[in-house]
């Protein structure tokens, strides 16, 4: 899944600013972090996920973490 199918699951497509800033992050994460992510066992929507998170409460946009919790298949204390 990109960043954009993503964050319209998530209800974010409405926020073009913050899809932008999640895929930044994104990008940042697999340059920086990608050998930490494999070990860790985090999966590329989990990736995105959090990134999309990140950037949402940058610009105060809402998001649901509920429905993201869900959709990655991870428990809410990770």
């Amino acid at each position: 899944m990109d960043m954009s199918a993503i964050a319209s699951r998530l209800g974010l497509s409405g926020s073009r600013h913050a899809v932008r800033k999640a895929a930044e992050l994104r990008r940042l994460c697999d340059v920086t972090l990608d050998s930490v992510s494999s070990v860790l066992g985090i999966g590329e929507v989990c990736k995105a996920t959090i990134c999309l998170e990140i950037a949402a409460s940058k610009f105060q946009v809402m998001f649901d973490r509920a429905e993201a919790v869900r959709m990655t298949g991870m428990s809410d204390k990770a």
